[in-house]
């Protein structure tokens, strides 16, 4: 695409170029006028000579006397005279030799045009391009003729002469007012085109002052009061999201420009000091990369809410809106409510004697890690069912049977050497899961040790007593499956088997 200079330049050229051509054109339709003017007044004298030198007899000259005036009228081969008769339209006489005695039609004229232009008119006579004027006096129509090279020699040069003067004006005026925009016009919108990109690259504190007109002088006025405008209304934006109970901070770029706006609580929400937010500010790929690293941990269960760590434990929504080649997005420090959610839940699906989950947080927590059974590796799901928990109540009071069933909870919560799982599901009953092992032999070793504490553990009691902690168990091994529900049925079977066999073995 061509610049303004060279716009100015080509267009100026054209504007020229178009005047110069009108002005030769009139010129040199005017000095045609002018030429047949003098011919037509040529004519006039000569008629007025021969009419002197015959005082006005026509009637009465023979025509040897008619060819002896027109042989003194010759001047130079390219001026001739005529005189035609009225009303047999022959020549009877001419400065042209053998053309007396001829019918005009004879010597290529039309007696209409003769009648008709009294002005004069162009035509060939005997071959050659003439300029003709006729005028009537008495019987005749006196005509003298002229060869448009006589006629129109001084226009050529004439015309070459102004042509060329034009041009050379026109090249300076060309020359003079393109300089003349360029410094009042473009050099302006340069200026202007500067300073907009400045403070479109974020530096909104750029002033623009361009004088070098009015109008620019007013359109600089309207850009400052513009940007102070943008920058005010960031200022409202962020007084009024800090007024929310909920820390909130915008920002935003676009395709153009380099620089991100954001609102104050971008580096609070994100724990930025000044000089990582300026890093961050200054280019916009430097920002998207980082907005990029706060949503690396998603948040399973609320969606466009990650975890963030930099000096303490964030969850952060973040939402993003793209929209005719701008980027607008929004920041939410949500950890209050998450936080808030999470004990909540907590004390919802926590057993307050064990510590351990309860049946609603059991079947919470196993819906989650069965949803990606590919993950959990090797596992099992052990169900347990405290023994002798009844003789413990009648025996020594229940404040002892909670300390038993406490035990129980000990034992199972962190169990194993990988992940685990523990929960109380009320009563004496618990469900111990185990996973994240990398082979059967490694899981098997770990259920093993569980069989030891069932024959090798007591609980002591408050009065000091010491009694032995018996429990029954029953397990199912896993490898990518996800059937929890009929996993821990199966358990369930082989638990109650365990205890049968353990009563009998009493």
């Amino acid at each position: 695409m061509q610049n303004l200079k060279g716009l100015i330049g080509r267009y100026m050229t054209i504007v020229t170029a178009s005047i110069v051509f009108v002005i030769i054109s009139v010129s040199f339709v005017v000095q045609m006028l002018d030429a047949q003017h003098e011919a037509r007044t040529a004519a006039d004298d000569m008629i007025i000579q021969m009419d002197s030198v015959l005082n006005n007899q026509w009637e009465n000259v023979s025509e040897d006397e008619m060819s002896n005036i027109f042989t003194l009228l010759r001047v130079n081969d390219d001026v001739e005279y005529f005189a035609v008769d009225a009303g047999t339209n022959m020549v009877i006489g001419s400065t042209m030799q053998d053309v007396p005695g001829k019918n005009v039609a004879d010597i290529g004229l039309k007696m209409s045009e003769i009648k008709r232009d009294k002005n004069g008119f162009h035509e060939k006579i005997n071959g050659n391009s003439v300029f003709v004027v006729f005028k009537r006096v008495g019987e005749y129509w006196l005509g003298r003729s002229v060869t448009n090279k006589a006629l129109y020699s001084n226009v050529t040069w004439n015309i070459l002469g102004l042509a060329v003067c034009c041009i050379l004006m026109g090249i300076v005026q060309v020359v003079l007012v393109t300089k003349y925009l360029n410094n009042c016009v473009v050099e302006g919108i340069q200026e202007v085109n500067k300073k907009l990109k400045s403070i479109s690259d974020g530096k909104l504190t750029e002033n623009v002052n361009v004088s070098k007109s009015l109008e620019f002088e007013e359109l600089s006025q309207y850009i400052n009061e513009m940007v102070r405008s943008l920058m005010a209304g960031n200022r409202r934006l962020s007084y009024v999201l800090s007024k929310s109970h909920m820390r909130i901070g915008t920002y935003e770029f676009n395709d153009f420009t380099k620089k991100v706006l954001v609102t104050e609580q971008i580096a609070p929400i994100l724990e930025l000091n000044e000089e990582e937010m300026e890093v961050l500010l200054s280019d916009k790929n430097e920002f998207k990369t980082y907005v990029n690293y706060v949503r690396r941990y998603v948040f399973d269960e609320e969606e466009n809410v990650y975890y963030y760590r930099r000096y303490s434990e964030k969850y952060i929504r973040v939402e993003e809106l793209y929209e005719n080649a701008k980027t607008f997005g929004i920041l939410i420090d949500v950890t209050d409510e998450i936080l808030k959610r999470k004990q909540i839940e907590k004390e919802r699906d926590i057993d307050l004697l064990t510590g351990l989950y309860n049946r609603r947080g059991l079947e919470n927590q196993l819906e989650k890690l069965f949803k990606y059974p590919d993950r959990m590796g090797y596992g099992a799901i052990i169900m347990i069912d405290a023994d002798g928990l009844k003789g413990i109540n009648d025996k020594y009071g229940h404040e002892e049977g909670d300390s038993y069933i406490k035990k129980i909870g000990n034992i199972i919560k962190g169990f194993g050497v990988n992940e685990a799982l523990a929960s109380r599901q009320g009563g004496d009953e618990f469900v111990l899961v185990l996973y994240g092992y990398n082979n059967e032999e490694e899981l098997s070793n770990t259920i093993g040790t569980l069989k030891y504490i069932q024959n090798n553990s007591t609980v002591h009691l408050s009065n000091s007593e010491d009694v032995p902690l018996q429990f029954s168990f029953g397990y199912t091994m896993f490898f990518d499956r996800s059937d929890y529900v009929e996993m821990m049925k199966e358990a369930d079977e082989k638990m109650y088997a365990d205890k049968r066999m353990r009563k009998n073995q009493k």
